[in-house]
């Protein structure tokens, strides 16, 4: 077992700039954004349908309800749901995050026929517009959560 002041010597090395590749930083998180297969066929079938209702019902069970019956499941169905309303909210967000996945993909692609002349600043106010306008038919809704 090393003694304490080697202990000291070695944690100061660590952390100088000639070694800092070698420090490994340890983080784990509990909140992982989920995959884009993370709903089952049913439960993609019934908030697909639902978040067209997100507009004049909010994130509820009436827009689940409504979603359920639009899909061909009974109005019951959306209990399935482990989370419930919760889970359209999830839903909205993942869908989200994959279309800005494909927009930032458009606009970084540095392809030889898709060059873009604007700068990375330019690209990430448009990437921020972007997800904030994807909210424009919703955000009057977001209160009654």
């Amino acid at each position: 077992m090393p003694t304490r002041p080697v202990l000291f010597r070695i944690a100061r090395l660590a952390h100088t700039p000639r070694n800092a590749c070698f420090v490994r930083a340890n983080f784990h998180s509990y909140e992982h954004p989920p995959s884009a297969n993370s709903f089952g066929d049913v439960e993609n079938a019934i908030l697909s349908a639902a978040y067209q209702h997100v507009p004049e019902h909010g994130f509820s069970h009436r827009a689940l309800s409504l979603g359920a019956r639009d899909a061909g499941y009974l109005d019951i169905s959306p209990s399935a749901l482990s989370d419930g309303v919760f889970s359209l909210i999830r839903f909205h967000l993942v869908r989200q995050r994959l279309d800005l996945a494909n927009k930032s993909r458009q606009l970084f692609d540095t392809s030889e026929d898709n060059i873009s002349g604007q700068g990375v600043g330019f690209k990430i106010a448009a990437l921020a517009w972007a997800r904030l306008a994807a909210n424009k038919d919703i955000i009057h809704k977001w209160q009654e959560v």
